[in-house]
């Protein structure tokens, strides 16, 4: 079967990371998820899926759970990007947000360090991340996939 890798982003930090994993893995196809018809589905296995957190909320959560009578039985990957750190209470409750039916069945689901770039936020995003203290800032790493592309390679 043929891999594919997509991505929800808001500002492009999650797309980098569908970028790199692709340069790094070979999928068959990236894709942006709004732009991803779901027929195609039955196509693909693995499915990595990149998604941006906002508001405390994985963005490709709804896609899970509209199409995962599609997606269950296949190799899942979620990699949630955003800029809380992965292991604060708003992180876990961000993932504790999915199902527990996809939850259990998910083949590997990591929270990725992401950035803040102010300058591409709209006004809305900047006031409330100016309002409490934040800044721009950038911690993503690309070296994080490796045992994610590893892991995938050696299943």
């Amino acid at each position: 079967m043929k891999t594919l890798i997509l991505y929800k982003t808001k500002y492009g930090s999650t797309k980098e990371y569908a970028q790199w994993f692709n340069e790094d893995f070979g999928a068959q196809e990236l894709l942006n998820l709004k732009d991803f018809h779901k027929a195609k589905l039955d196509d693909f296995d693995p499915i990595v899926i990149f998604s941006s957190v906002y508001v405390g909320q994985i963005g490709a959560g709804g896609f899970l759970k509209k199409h995962w009578e599609q997606l269950k039985d296949k190799k899942i990957v979620l990699l949630s990007v955003g800029a809380m750190p992965a292991d604060t209470t708003e992180s876990q409750k961000s993932y504790e947000l999915l199902p527990q039916s996809i939850r259990e069945k998910l083949f590997h689901y990591e929270k990725l360090p992401g950035k803040l770039d102010l300058n591409k936020m709209n006004f809305l995003d900047r006031f409330i991340i100016k309002k409490m203290g934040g800044e721009n800032l950038n911690l993503m790493d690309r070296k994080l996939l490796k045992p994610i592309v590893e892991k995938l390679q050696q299943s």
